[in-house]
């Protein structure tokens, strides 16, 4: 149909008085008719029409334009009827084929030419743009209320793009990946999920080597079942989004180990041993466990077999303490003596003799044992020659425990002190007094000594000064446990309480309390981040949060829980925990229970 030239006008056209202008648009868009690019005055306007008729809206006139590729056959509107018109206006919006110049399927560009065709409009803006900021402030919030709903509905459409920019993106690599490492390695998991380049972006190697800054805590996982499934399911995407980054895949293998200890219920695996003796010393390397045990032997556990490989005979005495790096074991006796073993053929190497009362502490690192005895004696071991070194004499009574770095040896006694030694001089370089009882416990991180002790303070000292940093108070009992890392402090003790504490300022973070609580003396803890492990006399191995203190499950619950069970020692790494569990009065089987989180 053709139109009328001075008829061809929209319903908001009537808003405008320059019926000239009218006239000179309506003209160029009957020329336009047939194409997606109207020109006038070197304004563009870039059409992105439908499938179906519409009307393209300028701020100034809304010709009707029909797309060529349309196959459907429509009478332009442009000579309607003003009722006419808002009837078609009003199927086409139910429809949604009226699409507003600020519609996402229109893209408008607007050059500032196109001011010029109103003067007074040209003059409204330069004054707007001499205004200082806050007359311009001034002017927005007195024009706004001013408009009508369908204007306040332009504006919002318009202003939303110059909001929504990817930032990301558009800003130098070098400050994109700066923005990002403030995010927890969890959000840029979620926001690599956004686009291709936010996932390329949010897959950097640096990012992620950064993010897993504290690289011990996945060793254990660099071999592991999750690490070897996450490698699998990436690696299609590499293929499209460039190489596998490896820390962010040992991240996503130990979020899937964390989610294991928190819901795993697959059941565990047990090792029969010992008979009704109490374990009374416990290590694990890689497959193998130690146990020692008051029936005078150890025994040498394979964990992927699920046997004893060998039972290490000849103390006769119980053993009481081991130690143990993946090739040899070193065991202390109630017979006085320790033994060095073989942990490949289980034969025994060597026996330590010079102790004339029980060994009841032993520390190895590299070919250096120390041992500490209820005769208040040192001594310092080569394990190769099976020589005695040094022979420490200080404490006046039985020394209940001892650390050993390469520098410094520490011991604790019942003498109620704490004694830094040198292993080359044999010299005793500091001695700490404070305590007022029995050391039972400590920690050594090679700057900081931890010591626990019956008077129910722990201590914090430096180990090059001797000088006390700290008194943790908080337990009313026998400190008997304690797990150190970096400045995190966690402590067991018999008055059933777990705690968390900072070495640095000496202070309590949190304590694990509440009705999941232990019922009874905890005997053992482990720091397994984001995690505590904790046992105790009461049958149960429980779980808790490192950052909330809250609980969050029993990991092991003995049958005999609250009337004889007990779990006596355990060992927790990234992938794994191992228990050695009985009872005093014969109501439980002593066995190890292992419960394997890399699934």
């Amino acid at each position: 149909m053709k139109a009328k030239s001075t008829e061809f006008i929209s319903p908001r056209s009537e808003r405008f008085k320059n019926r000239q202008l009218r006239q000179e648009l309506a003209d160029l868009s009957k020329q336009a008719s047939d194409t997606s690019l109207i020109s006038c005055n070197d304004i563009d306007i870039k059409l992105e029409c439908p499938t179906t008729p519409c009307c393209i809206s300028t701020p100034i006139l809304s010709p009707c334009i029909k797309p060529a590729r349309s196959k459907r056959r429509d009478t332009c509107r442009g000579t309607d009827t003003p009722s006419q018109l808002g009837r078609a206006k009003k199927r086409r919006e139910d429809k949604r084929t009226f699409i507003p110049v600020i519609e996402a399927k229109t893209e408008l560009v607007v050059t500032r030419e196109e001011i010029k065709i109103i003067p007074e409009v040209e003059d409204w803006v330069r004054s707007f743009e001499q205004f200082s900021n806050s007359k311009q402030s001034l002017a927005l919030s007195m024009l706004v209320p001013r408009c009508q709903p369908v204007r306040i509905l332009e504006l919002v459409e318009l202003i939303n793009p110059q909001l929504c920019r990817d930032f990301i993106t558009n800003l130098p690599r070098e400050l994109s990946l700066k923005i990002l490492s403030y995010l927890a390695p969890e959000d840029l998991l979620i926001i690599s999920l956004t686009s291709r380049q936010w996932y390329i972006m949010c897959s950097d190697l640096l990012l992620w080597k950064n993010k897993c800054n504290y690289l011990s805590q996945y060793e254990a996982i660099t071999d592991s079942n999750a690490l070897r499934k996450v490698i699998s399911s990436t690696s299609k995407l590499s293929s499209h989004f460039g190489p596998q980054n490896k820390f962010k895949q040992l991240f996503l293998a130990k979020k899937s180990i964390q989610n294991n200890w928190r819901n795993s219920d697959k059941p565990p695996k047990i090792l029969k041993g010992h008979d009704d003796s109490v374990i009374t010393c416990l290590q694990v390397k890689k497959d193998l466990i130690v146990s020692g045990s008051d029936d005078n032997t150890l025994k040498l556990w394979s964990i992927s077999s699920l046997k004893c490989v060998h039972i290490l005979n000849g103390h006769t005495g119980g053993v009481w303490c081991s130690e143990f790096d993946g090739s040899i074991v070193v065991s202390g006796s109630t017979d006085r003596n320790l033994r060095v073993w073989d942990a490949r053929n289980g034969n025994c190497v060597h026996v330590l003799e010079g102790h004339t009362s029980t060994v009841r502490c032993v520390s190895l690192c590299g070919n250096t044992v120390v041992s500490g005895s209820r005769d208040s004696s040192i001594r310092i071991w080569n394990v190769k020659s099976g020589k005695c070194v040094h022979v420490l004499n200080g404490h006046t009574a039985a020394v209940r425990c001892v650390k050993y770095n390469g520098e410094f040896v520490v011991s604790g006694g019942y003498d109620w002190t704490v004694k830094v030694w040198s292993p080359k001089s044999a010299e005793c370089l500091h001695t700490l007094q404070g305590h007022a009882n029995r050391v039972y416990s400590l920690e050594f991180d090679g700057e900081h000594i931890i010591s626990g002790s019956l008077d129910t303070i722990i201590k914090v000292w430096d180990v090059r000064t001797g000088n006390l940093l700290h008194d943790l108070v908080g337990h009313r009992s026998l400190t008997s446990s304690m797990s150190l890392r970096d400045k995190i402090l966690v402590s067991g003790n018999a008055d059933s309480t777990v705690k968390i504490w900072d070495t640095g300022r000496g202070e309590l973070k949190l304590g694990l309390q509440g009705k999941d609580m232990h019922k009874s003396a905890v005997t053992c803890v482990q720091l397994v981040d984001p995690f505590i492990v904790t046992s105790s006399d009461d049958g149960t191995v429980k779980l808790w949060d490192l950052t909330t203190g809250e609980f969050v499950r029993n990991l092991i619950q003995l049958k005999s829980q609250g009337s004889g069970g007990v779990v006596w020692r355990i060992f927790a790494d990234q992938k794994r925990l191992v228990a050695a569990v009985g009872s005093r009065h014969g109501t439980e089987e002593t066995r190890l229970v292992i419960m394997d989180f890399d699934l």
